[in-house]
């Protein structure tokens, strides 16, 4: 079995498409507008980074193979961390 190194994998560019804070979790389309992932307060940032999200903010993500955003980048961390 092949395992996916994550790290390895490229962050796209993106925008945040939709919000839900009380549930914990939100979408991110791709900079073509023709995908939207699902990414987890907690898994792909930290519940106290979410406060900083709004819908429409432009900003750096990765996809697991499940779909899934594991990795959530914006404002200055996306320059640190790509």
């Amino acid at each position: 079995m092949t395992t996916l190194n994550l790290s390895a994998v490229p962050l796209q560019e993106g925008t945040v498409a939709r919000l839900n804070p009380k549930a914990g979790f939100g979408y991110v389309r791709d900079q073509s507008g023709a995908n939207e992932y699902i990414f987890v307060f907690g898994f792909a940032l930290k519940h106290s980074q979410a406060k900083n999200l709004s819908v429409g903010k432009a900003v750096h993500f990765r996809v697991s193979g499940q779909g899934r955003v594991d990795k959530l980048l914006f404002d200055e961390r996306v320059q640190t961390e790509r």
